[in-house]
């Protein structure tokens, strides 16, 4: 910003069509290093209401820019997909401070609600998963059948059990973690493959 009194807008972008992706979400950007990062994901339905009839599902992820060249003309440089699709699908919240990681509250096939992922964005052309971590109770590969299918609504009536990661701060070689009705966890990152 290069005048902070009187502000004003340089560009106005679409990240996906809204037209076509009409229950979309991108609920969070962030700026650092040159790159500008942001969030896409299937809206929920207990914040913004239910869906629509019709609309087209795109999975969610993070959608990476550059504003090397030009900071008010975002150069497109990837997209990492989640890997799933559905209701509250994709990419939540992440924390990015510059550098190799950045720190995602996301989805993931085979788990329940959000986990938290480390995505190495050292070649931004080709994010790749560094790691994860989640809470006790939302990798569905070790439940029952009867467990998975048992009804989670809790807090609120929301999905509470067994808590999932809403947000990520990284700083240094510690995460710390909010997980609704899970609690507040501070994780060792010195190795991001076993956070």
């Amino acid at each position: 910003m290069t005048d902070s009194v009187n502000p004003k807008t340089v560009q106005y972008m679409y990240v996906m069509e809204p037209e076509k992706y009409t229950y979309m979400a991108t609920p969070k950007i962030q700026i650092c290093d040159e790159l500008m990062i942001v969030a896409t994901g299937n809206c929920i339905d207990f914040l913004h209401g239910p869906a629509p009839e019709k609309y087209e599902i795109v999975r969610g992820g993070v959608a990476i820019y550059s504003l090397k060249e030009n900071p008010e003309q975002p150069k497109f440089l990837s997209f990492w997909d989640t890997g799933t699709d559905g209701m509250a699908a994709g990419d939540h919240r992440f924390c990015y401070n510059g550098g190799r990681y950045a720190h995602l509250s996301a989805t993931a096939p085979g788990f329940t609600g959000y986990i938290y992922r480390i995505l190495d964005i050292s070649d931004p052309r080709h994010p790749v998963e560094a790691g994860r971590w989640w809470n006790p109770g939302q990798f569905l590969g070790n439940q029952t059948k009867a467990t998975q299918q048992k009804n989670i609504h809790g807090w609120n009536g929301n999905d509470s059990y067994p808590g999932y990661v809403h947000c990520v701060y990284a700083l240094g070689d510690k995460a710390y973690v909010s997980c609704v009705g899970a609690g507040f966890k501070i994780l060792d990152i010195s190795d991001p493959q076993v956070p």
